[in-house]
């Protein structure tokens, strides 16, 4: 006779946050936050003990409260490097008054995310159930070049700021096989390199050289383009055009570093939709980008409040998500957060005025 056997519903394996704080409020608030979100919280005082923790067994997800970074000086910048290099989203604890200068340095050695204090609950929630889920996948690029150049640096700034993930590949050694569905970029002006570089990209190529467009193409590739007439900012609006994606207004090749913590919710959504945070590191006439583990929805209309902390100010604005990369981003340069379209409604004087500050300093 045949027994039945009740089948258990399957449940993820609680995710394993680290705290460094030293404030017994934050940490019993956080560690109250993990739990409702169905983790498990290690907290620690200070960097030192961080380290050991890394050593031993590296967490899912890291928090580390502004305070405790701050005091930990030269040794916190460490830490979020070596977070980073670890594969640990890390996310910074902040308050309204916490320094722009400590979110620059440690945007600067990989920080992934920020949460604007008192901890509400969808912040913990929502990043541990991101961390979960199947992830939307990052349209690759590969910028292949004889050898690297300013241009080739530039070119894959920008594109990563379109929200692409790009690897950057000099020289015959480097070059690896396409992933499918990938676009190449070939800088070169040597014939022999150029009809390598061409042969590896197999797909989907697009050639920026010196050299006469032959009378018919190369097979896969799409565009022949005069290295002469070009600019990486060209060559970003060839790919979107190649790929059949929208030409985004972010202004990239325009925009100048600008740390704040940043929080954002659905357009219309009501004064009761909870805000979502994170912070931005760039900042042009076209938009604002915004590293997050939690990033809305692309083509999404957006409210947004932008916290000047030097000066202590709260700026509104609106904008639409042109991109938007979830956690893990994959192999080579990817941003995990979203770039955030400013929509053409008036936009406050305040804002105004930083965009104009951001003209200047490209017209510079």
């Amino acid at each position: 006779m045949g027994s039945a056997i009740g089948a258990a519903a399957w449940a993820p394996p609680s995710a394993r946050v680290m705290l460094l704080s030293r404030s017994p409020v934050a940490q019993q608030n956080v560690a109250n936050a993990v739990g409702t979100a169905d983790g498990e919280c290690v907290t620690i005082a200070d960097a030192a003990a961080a380290f050991q923790l890394l050593a031993q067994s590296p967490p899912d997800l890291a928090l580390l409260d502004a305070e405790a970074l701050w005091a930990a000086e030269l040794e916190g910048g460490k830490l979020v490097a070596e977070l980073t290099n670890k594969g640990v989203p890390t996310v910074l604890l902040v308050s309204t008054s916490t320094p722009a200068e400590l979110l620059e340095s440690a945007c600067q050695v990989g920080l992934t995310d920020c949460i604007i204090l008192p901890l509400r609950a969808n912040h913990l929630r929502d990043r541990i159930a991101a961390l979960r889920a199947a992830t939307r996948a990052v349209q690759p690029v590969r910028v292949l070049t004889q050898e690297r150049s300013d241009f080739a640096e530039r070119l894959t700034e920008q594109l990563v700021l379109h929200g692409y993930r790009v690897r950057l590949e000099a020289g015959k050694a480097e070059m690896t096989a396409p992933e499918p569905g990938s676009l190449s970029v070939v800088i070169c002006d040597e014939p022999a390199c150029l009809v390598h570089a061409l042969g590896s990209s197999s797909e989907m190529a697009i050639a920026v050289t010196s050299l006469p467009r032959p009378y018919s193409l190369p097979g896969g590739t799409l565009a022949w383009l005069s290295r002469s007439a070009m600019t990486p900012a060209k060559v970003v609006a060839q790919v979107h055009s190649q790929l059949k994606l929208p030409c985004r207004s972010l202004l990239a090749e325009a925009s100048i570093p600008f740390f704040c913590p940043v929080e954002f919710r659905e357009w219309g959504t009501g004064k009761d939709c909870e805000w979502s945070t994170g912070y931005s590191f760039q900042l042009s006439a076209g938009g604002l980008f915004v590293r997050t583990l939690v990033p809305a929805r692309k083509k999404v209309a957006l409210e947004l409040r932008l916290h000047l902390t030097t000066t202590s100010e709260q700026i509104p604005a609106t904008g639409v998500t042109a991109w938007s990369n979830c956690w893990p981003g994959g192999e080579g340069t990817v941003l995990v957060g979203m770039g955030v379209e400013f929509l053409g409604m008036p936009l406050s004087k305040r804002l105004l005025h930083l965009i104009q500050a951001c003209r200047g300093d490209a017209n510079e």
